[in-house]
């Protein structure tokens, strides 16, 4: 039996993390920048990356890799690229 997190297009699946009863996506993006900012880390691993909502805030000359992990294997593959760097290798899990 598939996982049913398979199956929720990521599109649905943000729209509903961003609605203004729930407010996930604003809340998480914001909390990833104050973390990021404030611990400044070299190594970052995201659990639950969807769709790479926080990866923005990342500082490149700071944090040299990051790692992502979901159910979804399809957007750790498609995070993995987008968050490929020059001189750097994609893992994904």
């Amino acid at each position: 039996m598939d996982n049913i997190w398979n199956t929720i297009p990521l599109e649905d699946y943000e729209r509903h993390m961003q609605h203004e009863s729930v407010g996930q996506l604003q809340l998480l993006n914001n909390l990833t920048k104050k973390y990021l900012k404030k611990l400044s880390p070299e190594i970052v691993m995201f659990l639950g990356i969807s769709g790479g909502n926080g990866l923005e805030h990342i500082d490149n000359n700071i944090t040299s890799q990051v790692f992502g992990i979901d159910i979804n294997q399809k957007l750790s593959r498609r995070n993995g690229k987008a968050i490929q760097r020059p001189n750097s290798e994609s893992k994904s899990s």
